[in-house]
């Protein structure tokens, strides 16, 4: 668990690094904050809270990186 929980946090510091002042928090989402994750049948959420009304145009390429 601690692998991923480190992958969750490795997810927010990449978005608040790109994102600067438009970022303000990462939060697990669904299973995982909720206490029934399984390394089987689960996926990752990742919530984003950003300062901002529209998010920038670079979102999408922000989301789709591949290596975090």
């Amino acid at each position: 668990m601690d692998a991923l929980l480190n992958f969750v946090s490795r997810v927010a510091q990449h978005f608040k690094s790109q994102l600067g002042a438009d970022f303000v928090e990462a939060y697990k989402l669904g299973s995982l904050a909720h206490g029934g994750f399984s390394h089987i049948y689960s996926d990752i959420d990742v919530g984003l809270l950003l300062n901002c009304c529209e998010p920038t145009e670079t979102i999408s390429a922000l989301i789709a990186r591949e290596k975090i």
